[in-house]
């Protein structure tokens, strides 16, 4: 068997890079989050007002 490559968290430059890459990981996770509580309000809204056009929002 072939042993499993790892990352040698012991270096500094490695480390930075696998912090950065899990908060990018972490953040993209927070935004599909918020973007779907968006979406599934747009939807739910749209159920209340049984496919007719709400009220604007924008001004």
């Amino acid at each position: 068997y072939d042993s499993v490559q790892y990352l040698p968290l012991n270096e500094v430059y490695v480390r930075a890079l696998y912090y950065l890459f899990n908060t990018m990981l972490l953040t993209l996770l927070v935004f599909h989050v918020y973007w779907w509580i968006l979406i599934y309000s747009m939807i739910l809204r749209q159920l209340k007002n049984r496919g007719k056009v709400g009220e604007d929002i924008r001004s």
